[in-house]
């Protein structure tokens, strides 16, 4: 049977009622009265399905008393309303007595007689979202195929709003519960649109950039005040997370430091940034007071150590002038005073790793040059403990590194890979390769190997593995934390790999062109 103009008319105005609004609560009551007017019932209940349990339960009902059905639940397939909801098809009963799927449950609790039921299933893309009830027609005639359609139609309607809604009620809660987080973060945070707009402040964002930034404002008008790297024009020509600081322009000082993140779909379209960031201005001062200390001491040290070192070598060339005493002071003073530059050279690392100071000169040179310069320095190490070192370096190429520093790398290398290892003879083998991109310089010893849940923290400052695993090294554990520092400054990496009792490679990569 078609409809007529008047059914027509009263779905598409109950479908237009459905659609202005998104708040679920609204919605459900606007949609049980609705169902009753387009159908002429005396009464309307709807009922959702329990995804979980397969349960049903009266969410809204309207006529006398309907409020008193929502402690009600009816399980899998009971009553009218299940038996629809497990067949997905609509149920017409104008006699309820007479049907043996009825359940008096909502009439004991209501007090409300139903004569009659017409229920149909809202489904949405396949899915069971509940169960639509009419109750008794208000004219006291039998539902008939025409309310079927009708209410069918409607329910179709209601289904695809109440979704809608839910969708709606479920992100305007994240959005709620993610205000309420970043609103009690200690740390500055703002997050921005995708035009760099402000959706999203926190108090501590305020105080820390004060009063210009605000919901609505862009977040390029921060450059007007501070030095930010990376500026908004280069973070948008290449979106990727990392750390982001801001330089007060004026006085007094202010460095703001924290990441940067950029914020995507499902398809990895930038939707957004989030950008988080604390006060550092403090911590920043005194790291550079301790890094200008530790300059100063580091500098006054080195005078005295040149005597030092050059003297007592010079003492020790003609020891039959030397009493035994004499020849034992002279060579406890040498050794000593190497110890100690070898201190003063890592308190001058200390500086460059505290202070971020490292700066590069880059120029091209061959790795096996930089080797060389290396093990010159080590001559005096090498006599102390000797080893065989076999390089395989002639064939590649040069490569833009800095000169000074690209030989720290390669010196502290080689020489962890002697002085770790207590067993004679010792070998060191260095090679190399070129891997797509990058230039792979290799550093292998035969030495006890290193645990490999110590691997990653071998480059941590300070960081150094028990002496009864690798027997007493002298040293303060900087030395691969800053090659890895000078090696990430070079846009490379360094990686380790090492069997316990077979030794250790470190592997250094480093760009082929820059």
């Amino acid at each position: 049977m078609k409809l007529n103009e008047d059914d027509l008319q009263r779905i598409l105005e109950a479908t237009r009622a459905i659609s202005s609004t998104l708040r679920l609560s609204e919605l459900l009551d606007t949609v049980i009265r609705l169902a009753g007017e387009v159908v002429k019932s005396e009464a309307a209940s709807f009922l959702l399905m329990d995804e979980t349990s397969g349960e049903l339960y009266f969410d809204v009902a309207v006529g006398e008393k309907g409020g008193a059905l929502q402690h009600i639940r009816l399980k899998k397939g009971e009553g009218i309303a299940g038996w629809v909801a497990e067949h997905r098809k609509p149920a017409v009963v104008n006699d309820v007595a007479a049907d043996p799927r009825w359940t008096q449950k909502g009439d004991q609790t209501s007090q409300f007689k139903t004569r009659s039921i017409l229920a149909v299933p809202m489904l949405n893309k396949g899915r069971m979202i509940g169960v639509m009830e009419a109750i008794n027609r208000a004219d006291n005639q039998p539902f008939s195929e025409t309310d079927v359609q009708l209410l069918e139609t409607f329910a179709a309607q209601a289904a695809v709003a109440i979704e809608n809604a839910r969708l709606f009620e479920s992100i305007r809660q994240e959005q709620e519960k993610m205000s309420t987080i970043i609103g009690e973060m200690a740390e500055g945070t703002v997050l921005l649109d995708v035009e760099g707009q402000a959706l999203l402040t926190n108090r501590a964002a305020h105080s820390l950039l004060g009063s210009a930034l605000k919901v609505g404002t862009v977040w390029k008008l921060q450059e007007e005040q501070f030095a930010i790297r990376p500026a908004w024009d280069d973070y948008v020509k290449n979106p990727r997370g990392g750390p982001i600081e801001m330089v007060r322009k004026g006085a007094p000082p202010l460095i703001l430091a924290g990441v940067i993140t950029p914020i995507s779909d499902d398809r990895e379209k930038v939707t957004g940034t989030l950008i988080v960031f604390a006060n550092v201005t403090e911590e920043r001062r005194e790291a550079k007071l301790k890094s200008n200390f530790i300059s100063l001491v580091s500098h006054k040290l080195k005078t005295p150590l040149v005597s030092l070192r050059g003297y007592a070598p010079l003492l020790l060339e003609k020891p039959e002038e030397l009493t035994p005493f004499q020849k034992t002071a002279i060579q406890t003073i040498d050794r000593n005073s190497q110890q100690l530059a070898s201190l003063v050279n890592e308190l001058v690392w200390y500086s460059v790793l505290e202070g971020d100071t490292l700066e590069l000169h880059r120029e091209p040179l061959a790795i096996g040059t930089l080797v060389e310069a290396a093990l010159l320095d080590l001559a005096a190490f090498l006599k102390q403990m000797p080893a065989e070192i076999l390089q395989n370096l002639h064939t590649l190429p040069e490569i833009p590194v800095d000169k000074t520093w690209m030989k720290e790398v390669l010196r502290n290398l080689i020489e962890n890979a002697i002085k770790f290892n207590p067993k004679t003879p010792r070998h060191v083998k260095l090679g190399g390769r070129i891997d797509g991109e990058m230039l792979e310089i290799s550093i292998a010893d035969d030495g006890p190997g290193i645990p490999s849940e110590e691997q990653e923290k071998i480059f941590q400052k300070f960081y150094q593995i028990e002496t009864h695993f690798t027997g007493q090294v002298q040293g303060m554990g900087l030395g691969l934390a800053l090659v890895k520092h000078i090696v990430e400054k070079h846009q490379g990496r360094i990686t380790v790999r090492s069997t316990l009792g077979a030794g250790a490679e470190f592997l250094v990569h480093l760009p082929l062109h820059i």
